[in-house]
């Protein structure tokens, strides 16, 4: 046990005032001796002892009230085995502000972040003297400091606290310790203290408990005190629109594209007629009614077409007011090219059927087969590779229909073509050949490192059709259900083995790196249409002709959105990422004409009656061989960015999305964060607790100069009753 105030203890001194009191005024007995003085001489001295004992009894009383009154003004305190830092000495309080998205959550007129600026506040103010001194971080997946270094201008840290501002970042308590022990280390203060003000949410602890995550709790607990304050309702009901994602990276003028998010209800109860809208440039352009049941999941589907080229933006909105505003819309910017430049190689006469170029080629541009075609996809007809009569970069996919033999020449620069961001998509000749042996095989050298079985042959009736069920990623995952369109209404008579290794069937979105992946299986289980990651861009290889020889695909309607899908797949390799996380950093492609340009970033209002507002200006892109790569800051909220020029006709832009982690805002218990940080000993306290008091029981231990007022208020009232007692008796 110590004392906070022990300079009160000389008062002690006044517990022996009753017992003097009680000498002085201690009742003198005169001896008369009369007639009948011996018969009352016993009786006299049972009086004397019981006289003296009661007498004995209330300056005992009245001494031990002066001594609880003296030692409750000394403020003593019972000091647990986890308090450490004993001393009087400067304080370095690091305070972690909480500034992740889901801090911005509202309930009764007040975010979370409000309640822990104000309670940072508080901190400073009720809690650190002069001479302490204050940092402040703000706690996030990206935590940064506010004041790193240790400042003694109490108020201006209290300003600046007043002034920070909320992001759209994720949680994430290992990186935010380890920012605070970085800063515990550099200070030179004996006492350090670390405030986590918090709303406490569960996937900001991702995973089991690991080693290196609770050492590095461990090593602060050393350095500091630590305490967690808990400002957010322990239940915060929330429904949350999961990040876009749409059915083509590749998008041209005409060519209808979905756009989809998952709805996830985290709210108390069923969301009935909920409605998601699909925005396109502020203006809405489809709606969609949900039923989601309590923790279930709806999805949010729309189609849509776009009708010039350029970047165009968007988001799908809930229509459904909660307390977290930020994640109630899915933001999405979507590149619309001006044309897709197809090569397709192979026979261009076959006899008397028709070739399977001209099937291609006409699946690609149904408006007109071969040279010219729609103005939004040309494709070009070769009967070799080497007769393109242009650079094969001049195109963003190749096309193999059933090619003959390929020279050397022609398969480094195909692997080229594909490394530099190309696509490529082969198709054997029904008829047979050694074709698909020169691309595929067991040599080190082959496109698509596979074993090449034999050519089946099968009547109509008895062949393989595709099976729509083994799709699991992309590019095919629009037609896994038969609904869009039926895969499995086409027959395969003439079909090849392929022997794809073991990938351990992995659900990813591509193929990983230089290893083929079975992106479709025919019916009777056999790989159909497998995928292969090459540099930076990407090669699918079919195991059936597209033509008629081989089946009658081409006669189905699947046949047109299946080649169109894979050849905008195959081209997306090429087109930038504009759909990022918030702290994403992005990269635009700009063409090289942009090598002198300044750029400017802005965020774009989501309601019309909203102005943009600029976030970074005077950049400059990087200078390459065939273009300019302008690398722009990672946006720190939702939302949809447009990067302009001084050059009028440059401008792109893209889209920012919530961590879909963020969006749950399950609470973690003290005991699951004591385990995360390794069992150290942690100060909890919650929204409505006095911080002061928190914070004192924190760095002395816990007080109790209360119970000792209320022992002496009994002992009081115990003091007077038995006075009067005694009193009556005497």
């Amino acid at each position: 046990m110590t004392f906070i105030s022990p300079g009160f203890l000389w008062a002690l001194a006044a517990v022996s005032v009753p017992l003097l009191l009680h000498l002085v005024r201690r009742r003198r007995i005169r001896v008369l001796r009369w007639a009948a003085w011996q018969f009352l001489v016993q009786s006299q001295q049972r009086l004397r002892r019981r006289l003296r004992l009661e007498q004995m009894i209330l300056a005992a009383i009245r001494a031990l009230i002066v001594a609880l009154i003296v030692l409750a003004f000394a403020r003593p305190v019972i000091r647990s085995r986890a308090i450490g830092q004993a001393g009087s000495g400067p304080i370095h309080a690091v305070i972690a502000l909480d500034n992740s998205a889901s801090m911005g959550f509202e309930r009764a007129g007040e975010t979370d972040f409000e309640r822990a600026r104000k309670a940072a506040d508080q901190i400073i103010s009720s809690t650190l003297k002069p001479g302490d001194a204050v940092s402040v971080v703000l706690a996030s997946a990206n935590p940064r400091p506010l004041v790193k270094h240790p400042s003694h201008d109490l108020e201006g840290v209290r300003r600046t606290i007043r002034r920070a501002p909320l992001s759209g970042y994720g949680t994430d308590y290992a990186r935010t310790a380890r920012l605070c022990l970085e800063i515990c280390e550099a200070g030179r203060a004996s006492r350090r203290e670390v405030y986590v003000i918090t709303d406490s949410q569960r996937s900001g602890f991702p995973g089991m408990p690991g080693t290196a995550e609770a050492d590095t709790w461990r090593r602060l607990s050393r350095l500091a005190r630590i305490t967690w304050i808990h400002v957010a309702a322990d239940s915060r009901p929330n429904a949350s629109v999961l990040p876009p994602m749409q059915s083509r990276d590749f998008v041209i003028p005409g060519a209808p594209v979905r756009i989809e998010s998952e709805v996830v209800n985290r709210t108390d109860g069923p969301l009935r007629s909920a409605t998601a809208r699909l925005e396109v440039e502020t203006r809405t352009a489809g709606a969609t009614a949900l039923q989601i049941a309590k923790g279930e999941t709806a999805r949010a589907a729309f189609t849509h077409t776009f009708d010039r080229p350029g970047t165009h933006y968007g988001r799908i909105v809930l229509d459904r007011p909660d307390g977290l505003a930020s994640d109630n819309s899915g933001w999405f910017a979507v590149h619309v090219r001006k044309a897709l430049r197809v090569l397709v190689v192979g026979p261009t006469t076959s006899g008397a059927s028709v070739p399977d170029t001209l099937y291609v080629a006409t699946a690609l541009s149904p408006a007109g087969a071969s040279e010219g075609g729609a103005a939004q996809v040309t494709s070009t007809v070769r009967n070799a590779l080497s007769d393109s009569g242009m650079p094969l970069r001049s195109f963003d996919v190749v096309v193999l229909a059933g090619p003959s033999n390929l020279s050397a020449a022609e398969l480094r620069a195909l692997r080229g073509f594909v490394e530099a961001g190309g696509g490529l998509l082969a198709f054997p000749a029904a008829s047979g050949g050694t074709g698909l042996a020169t691309v595929a095989g067991e040599r080190e050298e082959a496109l698509w490192p596979v074993r090449i079985g034999s050519r089946r042959q099968l009547p109509l009736d008895r062949a393989p059709s595709l099976d729509a069920a083994t799709i699991t990623r992309q590019p095919l995952l629009l037609f896994r259900s038969a609904e869009t369109t039926d895969l499995g209404a086409a027959r395969f008579t003439t079909t090849y083995d392929l022997g794809v290794p073991d990938t351990g069937g992995s659900r990813s979105g591509t193929a990983r790196q230089g290893r083929p992946q079975t992106i479709l299986r025919f019916s009777d289980g056999r790989p159909a249409i497998i995928e292969r990651a090459l540099g930076n861009g990407r090669a699918i290889l079919c195991a059936f002709s597209a033509g008629v020889d081989g089946g009658d695909l081409p006669l189905k309607a699947a046949y047109v959105p299946l080649i169109h899908q894979l050849v905008a797949y195959l081209a997306s390799a090429r087109s930038d990422e504009r759909m990022l996380s918030v702290g994403q950093p992005a990269a635009l492609t700009f063409g090289i004409e942009a090598g002198q340009k300044t750029f400017s970033i802005a965020r774009k209002a989501a309601l019309p009656d909203e102005a943009d507002r600029i976030i970074a200006s005077s950049l400059r892109g990087v200078p390459g061989p065939d273009a300019v790569m302008l690398r722009c800051p990672p946006p720190t909220e939702p939302g949809l960015y447009e990067v302009t020029s001084d050059a009028v006709d440059l401008s792109d832009g893209f889209a920012a999305n919530l961590d879909p982690r963020e969006t749950d805002l399950t609470v973690a218990r003290p005991d699951v964060i004591a385990g995360h940080a390794g069992s150290i000993p942690i100060t909890f306290a919650h929204e409505g607790d006095d911080i002061g008091r928190v914070v004192r029981s924190s760095r002395y231990g816990s007080e109790f100069w209360p119970a000792l007022i209320v022992s002496a208020l009994i002992l009081m009232a115990a003091e007077t009753y038995l006075a009067r007692a005694f009193g009556r008796r005497t």
